[in-house]
């Protein structure tokens, strides 16, 4: 049975050539749909579970013990250190705790992640965009922190381990709260070519390297308390915040309001986002059912007269099923190679521009679910007609 399968696959050469690019166009359209739903959703995603009617949001503070605020659940924060370079251009260090890193990993352009490949003990591993430096992958440089005890410089050696790509969002934002804002001004755009910023990104596992502790800035910070606290409660924590900031004549006070009018705009942002993938839901599902019906119909007419013959042969129907469905399997596997192939070379490269394009678990799982559908309904088809016919009535409807 195998053997008739492969013969029939290798007779069928150039309609299994055509079926599988095909399949491969449908699975590349559907990965990179895919991939931008997560992109625009994913902000969305890390930014809900702070969000309750006892969540606080502040801007820029120096950071501090959470342990003296009251019942205290989670907080999310956009941190930043206060690091330059000697030049008169200006950078921003954001650094990620390994939550974050982990949630919105930075696509690259080229090089490798912080902590991947080689090590650096003398250096803190940065990723940095495109910028006016001129610094690249492997490239060293200083960055420096002023000591305002011992009024003086620190010099902090930095190696740069990737590129961000551009046109991406990141975790960096310019340290301001305001009435109206979404989740998406949490984000900036990293997009050097237009803005001009420098953005280094950087761990705090990769500053814990450094020989003394280091004092970060919250540009945005989200604090999400306990659902029993009290409004008494909840003013504490706020006049708490206040006392700490005021003893940095170098920080700005913090911007405090109730969270419900940012979970509002967040919420309309989100939902206007998504409105806009209705009419291409719509579109990508039609395509992916048309491609489906039509290569199913396609193969069932050509493999049908052969099957017939074999029937009248004495193979049974459910044999001619089985080498339905391994035929679309070599199909499917080769048009998944195909396209998994494609969609990691456009991710590495950018051979197309910036197109939001990757491989994960959702993508993984499109994957199996329209290869499954095509092997299936291929083989459910088949069956349907050799057993509703007669193989001579086949044979004369599809002599020629």
């Amino acid at each position: 049975m195998v053997k008739f399968s492969i013969a029939q696959y290798v007779k069928n050469a150039w309609y299994n050539i055509i079926s599988v690019l095909i399949i491969a166009l449908v699975l590349i359209i559907s990965i990179i749909y895919i991939s931008n739903i997560k992109e625009q959703t994913k902000f969305y995603r890390i930014v809900s579970p702070y969000l309750s009617e006892n969540s606080l949001i502040m801007s820029k503070q120096m950071d501090f013990d959470e342990d003296e605020l009251i019942k205290l659940e989670k907080s999310l924060k956009c941190t930043t250190a206060p690091f330059y370079v000697y030049s008169s251009v200006a950078i921003q260090t954001v650094v990620y705790d390994e939550k974050i890193m982990s949630e919105l990993t930075p696509r690259l352009s080229r090089g490798e992640q912080i902590g991947q490949g080689a090590k650096y003990d003398d250096a803190i591993e940065v990723l940095i965009s495109e910028n006016s430096l001129g610094y690249d992958v492997g490239d060293y440089f200083t960055l420096y922190l002023y000591d305002y005890e011992n009024k003086q410089d620190i010099p902090i050696k930095a190696v740069v381990k990737g590129v961000l790509r551009e046109g991406q969002r990141i975790f960096a934002e310019s340290g301001r709260a305001y009435a109206g804002m979404t989740y998406e001004d949490m984000y900036a755009l990293n997009y050097h070519k237009q803005t001009g910023d420098n953005i280094v990104i950087t761990t705090k596992d990769e500053l814990a390297k450094l020989p003394f502790e280091l004092g970060y800035e919250n540009q945005v910070c989200i604090y999400k308390f306990a659902d029993d606290i009290t409004p008494e409660e909840l003013n504490a924590n706020i006049i708490k915040v206040s006392e700490f900031e005021k003893q940095f004549s170098s920080v700005t006070s913090a911007m405090k309001y109730s969270v419900k009018d940012f979970a509002r705009g967040m919420n309309e942002a989100y939902k206007n986002a998504m409105i806009t993938y209705i009419p291409l839901t719509i579109g990508i599902f039609v395509l992916m059912a048309t491609c489906i019906v039509g290569i199913i119909v396609i193969k069932t007419a050509r493999n049908i007269k052969y099957y017939s013959i074999l029937y009248m042969l004495g193979m049974k129907y459910k044999n001619a099923v089985i080498m339905t469905g391994i035929e679309m399997t070599i199909n499917c596997f080769i048009a998944s190679v195909l396209a998994i192939s494609l969609i990691t070379i456009q991710e590495k490269y950018s051979l197309i521009g910036t197109i939001n394009c990757y491989f994960q678990s959702e993508q993984m799982s499109v994957v199996v679910i329209m290869s499954a559908a095509l092997i299936v309904l291929s083989m459910l088809m088949t069956r349907i007609v050799l057993k509703e016919r007669t193989p001579m009535e086949i044979l004369r409807d599809t002599a020629y």
